[in-house]
């Protein structure tokens, strides 16, 4: 599995969490999981360009 794989595949774990957390009502969960994923997706942009 490349480096991109990885990183997509965590991308996609971290979004069907924030989904759950959505659904659960925890809004802390929510904020921290986008957090997460705005520097996931910062990360899968850079490996992108290079």
């Amino acid at each position: 599995m490349t480096e991109l794989q990885r990183l997509h595949a965590r991308l996609t774990r971290l979004v069907a969490e924030r989904h759950a957390a959505r659904q659960a009502g925890d809004i802390i969960a929510v904020a921290a999981l986008s957090d997460l994923i705005d520097e996931g997706l910062a990360l899968y942009r850079d490996r992108l360009e290079d």
